[in-house]
């Protein structure tokens, strides 16, 4: 089950991933069939142009290819962002693995940015990149509207308001 925009979710995304909730963030975020948090996206500093993105899993495979399908569709597709991009500790090498992965590039490194002198990666991608929306759109299974805030995904996208959502 995968929600979108929902607190819980984007607290403990937050707080796991050491970012700080703005004024605005968003989220997407992958439940498990007890309802589990398992994973999630947060989307922070989207400026209509470009946004950042921090991840967090809580379980081993929580990257889920419908998850990941998700995040990028209403990302690049719904929102229309140009450029997304994350910023990673220079040594979490885990971290920067996953997110090459993803399809994103290392695009800068700014030395001295943590304590003991580490640096701070800058990693982006483009639509045209994004391997997971060269594939056939999964199954996405959503809770009912009032576990979630996906109203507004409902209004842009519709691919989301046909058959593929099942309303639990």
């Amino acid at each position: 089950m995968i929600r979108i925009n929902d607190r819980h979710s984007m607290e403990l995304i937050a707080q796991y991933a050491k970012v700080n909730l703005g004024a605005r963030v968003e989220s997407v975020a992958g439940y498990d069939d007890k309802d589990q948090l398992i994973g999630g996206v947060l989307i922070l500093e989207d400026n209509g142009w470009s946004c950042e993105a921090h991840t967090a899993g809580f379980r081993p495979n929580w990257a889920t290819k419908e998850l990941l399908w998700t995040v990028f569709n209403y990302i690049f597709r719904v929102r229309k962002i140009k450029k997304l991009f994350g910023r990673v500790p220079e040594n979490n090498y885990r971290a920067r693995r996953f997110n090459r992965h993803l399809g994103f590039v290392e695009e800068h490194i700014i030395d001295d940015v943590y304590q003991g002198g580490e640096g701070l990666v800058v990693m982006s991608m483009y639509e045209d990149n994004c391997r997971y929306l060269k594939m056939k759109p999964p199954i996405v299974n959503f809770p009912s509207i009032e576990k979630t805030d996906i109203v507004k995904v409902y209004q842009y996208d519709q691919i989301y308001s046909q058959s593929n959502i099942s309303e639990k």
